[in-house]
């Protein structure tokens, strides 16, 4: 998997930006599972009485999936997906006091 990270800049910050592009993934019959998946997730705990991600730290950055060539034939699961997933839970969330 060719996978870089380039810095772009909108004048005010800079931010980072993942590539994941010009891969070829090829999945014959009965495969599963195959290519690129569950990665740079992140789950984010906070103390409750927030509202929303206030609070919570930010993620930046961002996904280049361009130019991937992805080929199936009777598979299942196939190609880049789950990722770059942030999920935020407070105390409160859970139930904990």
């Amino acid at each position: 998997m060719k996978r870089n990270k380039e810095k772009e800049s909108d004048g005010s910050s800079s931010r980072s930006r993942n590539n994941i592009c010009q891969n070829e993934i090829s999945a014959t019959n009965g495969a599963t599972d195959v290519g690129v998946s569950n990665f740079d997730n992140y789950a984010v705990q906070g103390k409750g009485g927030s509202k929303g991600t206030k609070g919570f730290p930010e993620r930046g950055g961002g996904y280049n999936i361009s130019g991937n060539k992805i080929s199936a034939d009777g598979a299942r699961k196939v190609g880049i997906h789950n990722f770059g997933n942030t999920t935020f839970t407070t105390e409160e969330d859970h139930g904990e006091e």
